[in-house]
């Protein structure tokens, strides 16, 4: 029986600092210590935006509002 709740909106964070984190690295199978260095740091925040706006587009392109909210360096 197919759910008659959904909904047609979503809000998305959109990513500060998308990078390796030592951290989580030791729980976390997605995390690569090859990218820990500032040049890799830099590459992949600018994959993760591009990322980001394209599901925001593919979203929107099947009449999904998105609310769009930039993520802070720090937490408040």
């Amino acid at each position: 029986m197919p759910s008659t709740q959904s909904t047609s909106r979503v809000i998305m964070i959109r990513p500060a600092c998308f990078c390796f984190n030592l951290e989580t690295a030791i729980s976390n199978a997605f995390q690569n210590q090859q990218y820990a260095n500032a040049s890799s740091a830099h590459h992949i925040q600018q994959q993760a935006l591009i990322e980001f706006n394209r599901m925001i587009e593919q979203l929107r392109s099947h009449g999904i509002y998105v609310d769009v909210f930039d993520d802070t360096l720090s937490p408040p």
